[in-house]
């Protein structure tokens, strides 16, 4: 298989076909603009750009909202995201990396 230059290549096993790196998290290949103020990944999911300070700000804010439940919903709100973020993958898994 030709890859690009720069690309490395890998075997992963003896009996697999070989593989090639690929990086399209950086943010150049993983964020597109579709519109003023609309920002959507590699996948077409919606997505914001945010500060630290501003998670930082938000996880404040929440805190004086409603106390102790703050944790809750931030691990909540990080559970579902990664939960779906997996159902994404999983789909995908097969045509992404060729097996």
């Amino acid at each position: 298989m030709d890859l690009p230059e720069g690309l490395p290549r890998v075997l992963i096993g003896s009996s697999q076909p070989e593989a090639t790196l690929h990086n399209h998290y950086e943010a150049q290949k993983f964020l597109r603009r579709e519109a003023p103020g609309r920002l959507v990944n590699a996948f077409k999911q919606r997505t914001m750009l945010v500060t630290e300070d501003f998670i930082i700000g938000y996880q404040v804010a929440l805190e004086e909202e409603v106390g102790d439940a703050a944790a809750e919903i931030m691990y909540r709100c990080g559970f579902e995201w990664g939960r779906q973020d997996i159902v994404g993958f999983s789909k995908r898994f097969a045509e992404e990396f060729g097996v």
